[in-house]
C-alpha cells in the first residue's frame, strides 16, 4: 500500500446473518508511472529466436497445465514467460530474480524452463521438438 494513493478511509460496521461485522473500506489510487499509463506491460518486439523460446515456453505451459488440472496462468504467466525470454537466466537462482518466480516454482518447474530456453548445455531438451515441431529446431 506504500504506492498508493489514499483517497479516503471509512470504518463501518455491518450484520449478515444475524452476525456484526467491523471492517475497513479504503479507496485508494495507483499512482501514475510518469507516462500517462498506470503499470501495464511494455511492448518489445522479439526477435525470432525469442518468440521461438516464446512459443516453446506456451506450449510447455498449455501441456503441464492440461495435466496438472488448473489454469495455465497459475503455472508461469504471460508477463513470467516473456521475462523469461528477454532475460535468460542461465540457473535456478537467476528463475527466481523474475517477479512472481519463487523457490517452489522454481523445485517443480525450474530445470524443465532452464532446459526448454537452452540454458542447460545450450541445448533444447526433448519436449522442444515436441512443443514446436522438429522443422522449427534451432539446432540440427
Amino acid at each position: 500500500m506504500t504506492s498508493k494513493k489514499i483517497k479516503s478511509i471509512k470504518a463501518a460496521n455491518f450484520r449478515s446473518n444475524n452476525r456484526v461485522y467491523w471492517s475497513i473500506f479504503m479507496v485508494y489510487e495507483i499512482p501514475d508511472r510518469g507516462d500517462g499509463q498506470k503499470k501495464k506491460q511494455e511492448h518489445v518486439d522479439l526477435n525470432e529466436e525469442q518468440q521461438l523460446i516464446l512459443n516453446r515456453l506456451k506450449a510447455w505451459r498449455k501441456e503441464r497445465s492440461d495435466s496438472e488440472g488448473f489454469p495455465v496462468y497459475l503455472i508461469a504467466t504471460n508477463r513470467q514467460l516473456f521475462d523469461i525470454v528477454l532475460r535468460r537466466p542461465a540457473t535456478p537462482e537467476g528463475l527466481k530474480m523474475i517477479e512472481g518466480i519463487g523457490e517452489k516454482k522454481v523445485e517443480k518447474y525450474g530445470k524443465e524452463i532452464l532446459n526448454l530456453i537452452g540454458a542447460e548445455n545450450e541445448k533444447p531438451g526433448p519436449s522442444y521438438h515436441n512443443a514446436v515441431g522438429k522443422g522449427d529446431c534451432l539446432d540440427p
